[in-house]
């Protein structure tokens, strides 16, 4: 994690950010999704 910087054009303050870099993610959906979901990612080598 970290944070980016930067000072806002219209007022010069200084704003800042927190930013997450992932190797991996994974998206839930509803119910009937996840099952499809298992099926496909069995065939999906990362």
């Amino acid at each position: 994690m970290k944070f980016d910087s930067w000072s806002d054009r219209n007022t010069g303050v200084k704003r800042s950010k927190p930013v997450i870099v992932v190797d991996q993610l994974e998206l839930l959906g509803s119910r009937k999704d996840t099952e499809t979901a298992i099926m496909d990612s069995s065939s999906n080598n990362f």
